[in-house]
C-alpha cells in the first residue's frame, strides 16, 4: 500500500510539471495522499494535524527568511546591484579559455545571488548570448552555466537551499562555510581544468560584444551599486544572521534607488512586493523579477512539505525506504546520502522538497549536525540538478538557452559526490567515518 500511495504522489508531481502548474498543488494533493494513508493506519485526526503543524514551527524562521530575501532581489534588480555585478563579470570573460571564464563568473555571480535560477536568469543569458556572438558550443556553454549556478547555491550565505539545509541539521553558516569550500576544492579544480581543456579543444572566434551601453539605458551605472552585494557578505561572515544581514542590506540598495536612479516611492514599493519592472523591454528580459512575490511558490513548497516529516513518521511510510539507506550506508555513509538524493530528486522533481526527503531518510544516520548538513550539501542539493525531469536543472538551462544535454558536462554538480565517497573531512573535533 505504501508503494501505491508513493507512486500516485509522484503521478501528481508528474502532472504538474506536465501541466506547467506550480508544484504546490501537487504538493497539497500528497498532503491529502499522506494523511488519508496515516489515517487509515490508525491515527486520528487531531493527532495527524498536530504533528502537522509541528513540522511547520521548524521552517517558520526560514519562511519569513525567504520573504527578505525576496525583497532584497526585487532591491538589487530595481538599483543596478545586478546589473554592475553581471556587467563587472562579462568584462573578465576571453575567448581564448571561454569555458573556464564563464564557469567562473557564473560561480561570482551565485554565490553573491545564493540562486542558481536567479544566475541562470541573468548571468546565464548573457553567458550564452556570448556563446552565440563567439560561436562556441551551447552544450559546453550550458553545462559552464549550470557547473556555476550551483557552486553559489550549494555555499553562498544567500543560498536559500543552504538555508533550508542549516535549519533543518540545526547548524549555522559561519561553522559551515569552511567545511563547505574544503570538501568541494578538489572537485571545484577538476572541474576548472575540465573546462579548461574543452576550451582549449573548441576555439571561440571574435571578441566579446559589450553590454554596459545596454544597461546604461536604465541605470546610472557606479562601483557604490557593489556595496549591497558586498555588505550582506561581510555581515554573514561577521556571524550577523542572515536575516538581519538581508534587511540591512536591502534598505542601503532603496537609498541607492531613491538617491542615485531617482526612482519614486511608488517603483521602489512595487519591486520590493512584486518584483522590479525595467523601462527599458530589453533591459527587463535580463532584469525583471524578484520581490516577495517570487519567493511565494518557494514558501509554499517549504510550508506544505514541511508537513510531511510527522505523516512520515507515524505512519511508517517511508521505512521501506529507510532500511535501503541503511543498507547503503552500511557500505558507505556518503553512499546513503548519494543514493537518497537522487532518489528524492526525480520524485521530487525540485531541489526544496528533496532537501527535506533526503533529511527524513538520512536523520538516523547524523551523528554530528555538522557532517549531516555538509553531507546534504554534497549530495542532494547538487544531485538533484542531474535529474534531466526535475526544476533544478530545467529552469536554468531554459532560461540560458541549453540544452539538457549540457547536464553530463556540468561536471560540478556530480564531481563533490565522487571526492565525498572517498574522502571525509574534518569538522571541528569531530570526524565521521564514511
Amino acid at each position: 500500500m505504501s508503494y501505491v500511495v508513493l507512486c500516485l504522489f509522484c503521478l501528481a508531481i508528474a502532472c504538474a510539471l506536465a501541466l506547467d502548474c506550480s508544484l504546490v498543488w501537487a504538493l497539497l494533493a500528497g498532503y491529502m495522499l499522506f494523511f488519508a494513508y496515516a489515517f487509515k493506519k490508525g491515527h486520528s485526526a487531531r493527532e495527524l494535524l498536530a504533528v502537522s503543524r509541528d513540522g511547520i514551527k521548524t521552517v517558520f524562521q526560514i519562511m519569513s527568511t525567504l520573504l527578505c530575501i525576496g525583497m532584497l532581489t526585487g532591491s538589487w534588480r530595481a538599483s543596478g546591484t545586478i546589473a554592475y555585478l553581471v556587467d563587472l563579470a562579462l568584462g573578465t570573460i576571453t575567448p581564448d579559455i571561454f569555458l573556464p571564464c564563464i564557469f567562473l563568473c557564473n560561480c561570482a555571480i551565485s554565490f553573491l545571488l545564493g540562486s542558481a535560477f536567479a544566475t541562470g536568469a541573468t548571468m546565464g543569458v548573457i553567458s550564452m548570448s556570448v556563446a552565440n556572438a563567439l560561436n562556441f558550443s551551447p552544450l559546453l556553454t550550458g553545462a559552464a552555466i549550470l557547473s556555476g549556478c550551483y557552486f553559489g547555491d550549494r555555499c553562498s550565505p544567500m543560498s536559500t537551499s543552504l538555508l533550508l539545509i542549516n535549519t533543518l541539521c540545526r547548524t549555522a553558516y559561519h561553522r559551515m562555510a569552511r567545511p563547505l569550500f574544503k570538501s568541494a576544492a578538489l572537485a571545484f579544480v577538476i572541474t576548472l581544468a575540465l573546462y579548461v581543456v574543452l576550451s582549449m579543444q573548441s576555439h571561440a572566434e571574435g571578441d566579446v560584444p559589450d553590454i554596459s551601453a545596454l544597461f546604461n539605458q536604465e541605470y546610472a551605472m557606479s562601483w557604490l551599486l557593489a556595496v549591497p552585494a558586498v555588505l550582506v557578505l561581510v555581515l554573514a561572515f561577521m556571524r550577523l544572521h542572515v536575516r538581519n544581514a538581508v534587511l540591512i542590506s536591502t534598505a542601503v540598495s532603496v537609498v541607492l534607488c531613491y538617491v542615485f536612479q531617482e526612482q519614486s516611492v511608488s517603483d521602489i514599493l512595487y519591486a520590493l512586493t512584486l518584483g522590479f519592472k525595467a523601462v527599458h523591454a530589453d533591459v527587463g528580459r535580463l532584469m525583471n523579477g524578484g520581490g516577495i512575490i517570487s519567493m511565494a511558490e518557494v514558501v509554499g513548497i517549504v510550508f506544505i512539505s514541511s508537513t510531511y516529516a510527522g505523516l512520515f513518521r507515524v505512519s511508517g511510510l517511508l521505512d521501506g525506504q529507510e532500511h535501503l539507506v541503511q543498507r547503503m550506508s552500511s557500505k558507505n555513509t556518503f553512499l546513503a546520502y548519494a543514493g537518497s538524493g537522487l532518489l528524492t530528486g526525480a520524485i521530487a522533481c525540485n531541489q526544496t522538497l528533496a532537501i527535506m526527503l533526503t533529511h527524513q531518510l538520512t536523520e538516523p544516520l547524523a551523528k554530528d549536525r555538522e557532517m549531516h548538513a555538509l553531507n546534504m550539501a554534497d549530495s542532494v542539493m547538487l544531485l538533484s540538478a542531474m535529474i534531466p525531469w526535475s526544476i533544478a536543472s530545467t529552469v536554468p538551462l531554459t532560461m540560458s538557452g541549453a540544452p539538457l544535454a549540457s547536464i553530463p558536462f556540468a561536471f560540478y554538480l556530480w564531481l563533490p559526490a565522487v571526492v565525498r565517497f572517498f574522502y571525509t573531512p574534518m569538522i571541528g573535533s569531530s570526524k565521521q567515518a564514511a
